[in-house]
């Protein structure tokens, strides 16, 4: 009895002390796996998830037609709007976007800083300071909701406000700017399929900065199946712009679902807008780079569409040269040119 007694002391005893080992191991590989995790995120590793590339319109500014470049780290340290200048950008340890700098012509003509709050991962504040100086050049402060998209984005210096309002979904349904008090332009989406947002491939950029409605290009989980976008003239009168049909969006697949074109019909002028994207790092969806430059699709040249679609660019984007509210009178005289001249009706 007592021998057998022995043998089961002895045994528990093992069994114990290959548990306690186990136990151990298994907690430093969480350990490791955890360490690995922080650091991937930390040094912004994106292993291979798609990053965008490249994004264009049919906008004859060229002005939406972004080139996107990364770091060793796998963050965007260039971002290139063509017909305007390239954003090059600065991240801390943490891989938060911590400094951009505007460049035209090799000229630095303003730089943006980003100010967190302890170690939450959104701006709450950005600062635009002339050229690489410390001179403030405007002020901005940002309001999220739940789910870390921006709501509101208020410059007291320049006086507008921006505002994004969301689906349930988590997709962009409006983005209005105004300026006094008052509307100036106002964007209105409509989803259909679930393609990916490209914008969302953009690592290290998680809004717009470059404009004065930030959460546009960045904020949806979804590309858009239709655009309705409106301006308000010197009177207040609201213009349609754009009005894409979602019946009639033309989609061409690209890498991990995301969209390589997305063709967009304006019921207002009855011209077709295509939207192409170009990705990298996307693993066995790599091809589809060279499969995704063949794709073409119809458009139609409209002056007037065109010409609003510029004055809209020249509106929205952050100009070095001059204020808001020499940008938004300058808007709303040139709306109220074309509309008296009849190029849009």
């Amino acid at each position: 009895m007592k021998k057998n007694l022995t043998i089961s002391v002895s045994i528990i005893l093992s069994v114990l002390v290959l548990f306690t080992g186990c136990q151990k191991e298994i907690k430093k590989q969480s350990s490791i796996d955890e360490t690995a995790s922080q650091s991937k995120n930390n040094q912004g590793d994106m292993g291979n998830d798609c990053r965008l590339v490249f994004a264009t319109n049919s906008d004859i500014t060229g002005i939406f037609d972004c080139t996107f470049h990364y770091n060793n780290r796998g963050l965007a340290d260039e971002w290139k709007i063509e017909n305007f200048g390239l954003f090059s950008q600065e991240y801390d340890a943490g891989g938060r976007l911590k400094k951009s700098i505007l460049t035209i012509d090799d000229e630095v003509f303003f730089t943006i800083g980003f100010f967190y709050q302890g170690n939450k991962n959104k701006a709450f504040k950005e600062v635009l300071y002339f050229g690489e100086s410390t001179d403030v050049m405007d002020e901005s402060y940002f309001s999220y909701n739940s789910q870390g998209q921006i709501v509101k984005v208020q410059s007291f210096l320049s006086d507008y406000i921006a505002t994004a309002k969301y689906t349930t979904e988590g997709n962009l349904l409006a983005s209005e700017l105004f300026f006094s008090g008052f509307q100036v332009y106002g964007a209105y989406w409509k989803y259909k399929q679930h393609y990916k947002n490209p914008f969302l491939a953009v690592p290290g950029i998680d809004h717009g900065f470059a404009f004065y409605t930030p959460a546009d290009l960045f904020s949806s989980k979804d590309l858009y199946a239709s655009l309705k976008q409106v301006a308000y003239d010197e009177n207040g009168d609201p213009i349609a712009i754009f009005d894409y049909d979602p019946s009639k969006t033309e989609w061409h697949g690209g890498p991990h679902n995301y969209p390589a074109l997305a063709n967009y019909f304006d019921k207002i002028s009855g011209g077709w807008f295509p939207y192409r994207y170009e990705f990298e790092n996307c693993g066995r969806g790599e091809d589809d780079k060279d499969r995704n430059s063949q794709i073409s699709a119809p458009t139609t040249t409209i002056s007037g569409s065109r010409k609003i679609n510029s004055l809209i660019s020249s509106l929205l984007i952050r100009d070095p040269s001059k204020s808001m509210k020499e940008q938004v009178k300058e808007f709303r005289q040139q709306m109220k040119n074309i509309k008296n001249s009849g190029l849009y009706n």
